[in-house]
C-alpha cells in the first residue's frame, strides 16, 4: 500500500471506531528544517485546539505487517492519554491577545532550512538563523506544548514584530533561565541514569565511576548552554548577557558550536582550536548524530565579551 493510501485509510478507520463523537480531520504540517509530517486532528463541537498526532511513523509499522486496526486503535489511545499533555502541538488557535501576551517565547531555527515556512510568520533575522515566536499552551516538568504565532495571528492581534520580540525577549528568559555546565558534568549526569539499569555493579563502583567522569580532567574545556528543561536551549544564544558573565569570569572569549536545537557548546576562543577545523567537526556531528528536525547550523559563532556580541 502507497503512504497516501494509507493516510486515506487509517484516517477512516480511525473515524469509523470514533463514531461520529469527534470530527476527525488530517493536516500537513511543516516542522523545523522543512520536515514535513501528516497527522489527525480530534475535533469535538466548540473544541478550540486539540492534539495534532503524527501519523508518518506508523506507516513504517504498517509495512513490517501491523495491522490497520490495531494502529488505528493506539492512535485513538495517544489521542486519549496526551490531550492537554506537554509536547503536543494545537491546532485552531484562537486565544486573544491580552490571554496570551505573556505566554509568547521565542526560539532560533536555521534561516536557510526553514525559507518556506518563514514565509508564513513573522521573523527576525540573526545571523544564518532566524528568531521565530510561538505561545506556550502548556508547561509542566515533563516538556512544554507551543503553537509558532503566524503572520495571520499578527493581523488578527494588531501587533508588529517588535511588540513579540519585547514580550518574547522577557517572557522566555524568564520560564526557562539559562544554564551553562561543564561538559563533563553533562555526560556524567546522563551516566548517572544509564547505570541505573546496570544491576551488575555495586552502588559504590557507580558511584566512583560518575565521579571519575565528572572530574577527569579535559585537555579541551567545553561547556553545555542551554535552558532548564533543555528543550530548544539553543535560544539562550539570544538571551541579554547570557554568555557576558561567564566569559567574563573565564576571562576569554569563546567559539559557539550550535550542537542542536537544544543546547550549544562554548569552547574557549584560543589559538590552538582553529575555526575551520571546529566548523567540520560541527557539519560531522550534524550529518552523523543529529536528527534533521534538531540541526540548528552548520556554522560556528564566536562570541566577543568586550562588544557583548556574538559573530560568524
Amino acid at each position: 500500500m502507497e503512504y497516501v493510501d494509507f493516510l486515506e485509510d487509517v484516517t477512516e478507520c480511525i473515524r469509523v471506531k470514533m463514531d461520529g463523537v469527534y470530527e476527525i480531520k488530517r493536516n500537513h504540517v511543516i516542522k523545523n528544517n522543512s520536515v514535513e509530517l501528516d497527522g489527525v486532528v480530534f475535533f469535538k463541537e466548540d473544541d478550540t485546539i486539540s492534539p495534532n498526532i503524527y501519523l508518518n511513523s506508523y506507516y513504517d509499522r504498517f509495512l513490517n505487517g501491523e495491522e490497520l486496526d490495531s494502529i488505528a486503535d493506539e492512535i485513538i489511545h495517544v489521542y486519549q492519554q496526551s490531550v492537554g499533555e506537554p509536547g503536543i502541538e494545537y491546532d485552531d488557535f484562537s486565544y486573544t491577545w491580552d490571554n496570551m501576551k505573556d505566554k509568547i517565547i521565542y526560539r532560533l531555527v536555521n534561516y536557510k532550512e526553514n525559507r518556506l515556512m518563514l514565509e508564513e510568520v513573522p521573523h527576525i533575522r540573526f545571523l544564518d538563523l532566524a528568531i521565530t515566536f510561538h505561545c506556550v499552551v502548556k508547561q509542566e516538568e515533563e516538556g512544554i506544548g507551543t503553537i509558532r504565532i503566524t503572520n495571520e495571528h499578527m493581523q488578527i492581534w494588531e501587533v508588529t514584530t517588535s511588540d513579540l520580540l519585547h514580550l518574547a525577549s522577557q517572557n522566555t528568559q524568564r520560564r526557562f533561565p539559562v544554564v551553562i555546565k561543564p561538559m563533563s558534568e553533562v555526560i556524567a549526569d546522563i551516566l548517572k541514569k544509564e547505570l541505573v539499569l546496570a544491576g551488575d555493579m555495586t552502588d559504590e563502583s557507580k558511584e566512583e565511576m560518575i565521579n571519575e567522569v565528572k572530574n577527569g580532567e579535559s585537555e579541551i574545556p567545553m561547556y553545555i548552554m542551554s535552558n532548564t528543561i533543555g528543550i530548544n536551549g539553543a535560544t539562550v544564544m539570544i538571551y541579554k548577557n547570557a554568555i557576558k558573565q561567564f566569559a567574563i569570569e573565564c576571562k576569554c572569549d569563546f567559539y559557539i558550536l550550535p550542537s542542536s536545537i537544544h543546547e550549544v557548546i562554548l569552547v574557549p576562543l584560543l589559538e590552538r582550536f582553529l575555526k575551520e577545523d571546529l566548523i567540520q567537526m560541527v557539519r560531522d556531528v550534524n550529518q552523523t548524530q543529529v536528527p534533521k528536525q534538531e540541526i540548528l547550523s552548520n556554522q560556528v559563532y564566536i562570541y566577543h565579551r568586550e562588544s557583548n556580541v556574538i559573530q560568524m
